[in-house]
């Protein structure tokens, strides 16, 4: 996991509060990241890692709600939409994620008629193939019933982390089904014509995948999984915009002589690896609070050429309305 340490108070020029749900003004997160309007740059990768502690979902909704914020606000100016939102869920419906926009002045209703916002519920599509009356699980592997052609995309092997090579196949299939409907939405939608939305840094298509640990949860092989991040990197970053992705960082199951046999950690390696920024969420050290909800570490990841962006440790709040962050110790309830 990356770790940097904050600096003395005389040296941190992100003391004062910072608001997740801004617009890239001084003083919010986007600010402290030296992000234009509070969002990654185009053809960049964030990779957000959180833990049973301290959840991450809240950052999802908020880098949704802050893209369509600056997206509606382009449209009322030019008069058509300039940018896209791509939201790939695998743990939650469209209404969840609406509910919590609209408390963040946002309807993703009105966002997908305009055609600024794609939601694409894989946990839907993950239940229907899974439940397909076509196959049966055979070992660690899913097979057709009968040899005759179907339609129906198969489901991934039922045990975790299974990789035979029928499993790889037919994750190979399903997966592949999704990057078609992803490249459509891009298509329609998303286009590859530069955006002056907020200058030249300001991507016009972000992709946002919550969560891609449920793939492992469910038996997908890791090769697959990670084909699939690359495969989505590539088509955003070829209609210049950037892909947010959330996964767990929990301790991973151990074998006999410590070393990791959890497939999850496999992913985060890999994510690691090809990541340009890492948000890092966890648990206080001293426990739960009722004024802080946990701490941010925003790092650097292997492949970010920003000159400007600096790691920083932030302690953030959860509210109704999103969340404040603040550097540790300068929480209000503390001064």
């Amino acid at each position: 996991m990356a770790r940097v340490r904050p600096g003395r108070d005389d040296e941190d020029p992100q003391r004062r509060t910072m608001s997740s749900d801004g617009n890239g003004d001084s003083g919010t997160l986007g600010a402290a990241l030296k992000w234009p309007a509070g969002l990654p740059p185009p053809d960049t990768l964030t990779l957000i890692t959180d833990t049973i502690s301290a959840p991450g979902q809240f950052l999802i909704a908020n880098f949704t709600a802050t893209a369509l914020k600056l997206i509606s606000a382009a449209v009322s100016s030019r008069g058509e939409p300039s940018g896209h939102v791509i939201l790939l869920s695998f743990c939650q419906i469209f209404n969840h994620y609406h509910q919590i926009a609209l408390k963040l002045g946002v309807n993703l209703g009105a966002a997908k008629a305009a055609g600024t916002f794609s939601f694409i519920d894989g946990l839907t599509k993950l239940a229907d193939y899974r439940g397909s009356s076509k196959f049966q699980v055979v070992g660690a592997s899913t097979v057709p019933v009968d040899s005759q052609p179907s339609t129906t995309v198969p489901a991934f092997p039922v045990r975790r982390g299974a990789s035979s090579s029928d499993g790889t196949s037919l994750a190979t299939s399903w997966v592949g089904g999704l990057l078609q409907e992803i490249e459509s939405r891009l298509v329609a939608n998303g286009g590859p014509t530069p955006s002056s939305l907020s200058g030249e840094d300001m991507p016009i298509v972000y992709m946002l995948i919550d969560d891609i640990t449920v793939l492992m949860d469910i038996g997908a092989p890791l090769g697959v999984v990670q084909s699939f991040v690359h495969a989505c990197r590539t088509l955003v970053s070829k209609h210049g915009g950037s892909l947010i992705v959330l996964t767990h960082a929990d301790e991973p199951i151990r074998g006999e002589y410590g070393e990791p046999i959890d497939p999850v950690a496999g992913v985060i390696g890999y994510l690691h690896g090809c990541a340009d920024y890492i948000l890092q969420l966890e648990g206080l050290a001293s426990g739960r609070s009722r004024d802080v909800s946990g701490q941010l570490i925003a790092a650097r990841g292997p492949l970010c050429a920003s000159e400007s962006f600096q790691p920083i440790v932030l302690h953030y709040s959860i509210h109704e309305k999103g969340a404040r962050f603040f550097a540790p110790g300068a929480s209000q309830a503390v001064l």
